[in-house]
């Protein structure tokens, strides 16, 4: 396929006291040129030729009602046009182990996005972020698993098909930051997110379930060469996917897990250099778990204890 697009946008900004607006637009053209080969027989080439023109407009606010209290709000409406493997994909995605299969007959999402934030700065120490938004999207494209696992000659694969609905998402982020003493921090943090199927009154698929992340870290004084040392203990919960119908997907969602992880870095000036050292390690506790938005986890479980070590030098 051959596909090119061109695009012209502008940004207004404008401050007043203690009230900041924001406003823009962007315009794309897209041609989509592709070739394919047809799904009945007998096989022949097919030749398709897209044209989409797209438009997204937003406008934003944001007041400081005090020294204390910050209020944002936005608005978007965007139009995005369906990518080649949407409209076309027609085989095995070896990354996922799935048979995906395009609609060349989608038509342009159209999504109406509002969100709504304060932020509390609370003695220098706390930090609140309370965030709210409600999107709502027409012609909605998602990739919906079929009733069939289709055999090749590399086995049998379950397959997907992409589709379009209208659909309704909402959702509340939740920041909570403390440092009750100087070079310690501890961060928590909670997501929700709800996505319903207006015309087949589900919940879509595909939402990421409900998950509190919380870490502490401490950052120590430099010593001697050494420089922008830290340590961080950091926890992650994810809730189960209760909102998904057994007959929606090819398996359950998998159940609520626990992810433990650990994080130290440092950095040693040289003389006209500097070597910064870095250590991550993902699933401490080597937990057995499988991840909702993970394909992978039709076949297997998610990986366990993962150490990645790293070296920077700046010269």
């Amino acid at each position: 396929y051959r596909s090119y697009q061109t695009a012209a946008f502008f940004i207004v900004q404008q401050k007043k006291g203690k009230l900041f607006y924001e406003m823009g637009g962007r315009y794309d053209f897209k041609n989509l040129n592709a070739i394919t080969i047809s799904r009945t027989l007998p096989r022949k080439i097919e030749r398709f030729s897209h044209f989409f023109h797209n438009y997204s407009l937003s406008s934003g606010l944001k007041y400081e009602i005090n020294d204390v209290w910050e209020s944002n709000f936005n608005v978007g409406y965007v139009l995005r046009s369906p990518e080649v493997n949407e409209l076309y994909s027609l085989g095995l995605h070896q990354g996922v182990s799935g048979i995906e299969e395009g609609n060349a007959d989608l038509k342009n999402e159209k999504s109406l996005k509002f969100v709504f934030s304060n932020d509390f700065h609370l003695k220098k120490k706390v930090f609140i972020e309370v965030l709210g938004y409600f999107q709502n999207l027409r012609n909605y494209i998602y990739l919906e698993p079929q009733d069939e696992l289709r055999p090749t000659i590399r086995g049998a694969f379950p397959v997907f098909e992409y589709k379009q609905t209208n659909a309704t998402l909402f959702g509340t982020d939740i920041l909570l930051s403390y440092e009750p003493v100087e070079r310690l921090k501890w961060i928590a943090k909670y997501a929700i997110v709800r996505g319903n199927d207006l015309k087949n009154e589900v919940s879509l698929l595909n939402m990421p379930a409900d998950n509190i992340f919380s870490s502490f870290s401490y950052a120590f004084p430099n010593l001697r060469k050494f420089e922008n040392s830290e340590l961080q203990l950091n926890g992650r919960y994810v809730f189960r996917q209760d909102r998904i119908l057994e007959e929606q997907d090819f398996l359950a969602p998998p159940d609520a897990y626990f992810l433990l992880g650990l994080q130290a870095n440092t950095s040693v000036q040289l003389a006209q250099s500097s070597l910064k050292f870095s250590l991550n390690i993902n699933n401490l506790l080597n937990a057995t778990y499988r991840d909702y938005l993970n394909r992978q986890r039709y076949f297997a479980d998610d990986v366990g204890i993962n150490a990645n070590i790293g070296v920077k030098y700046s010269f």
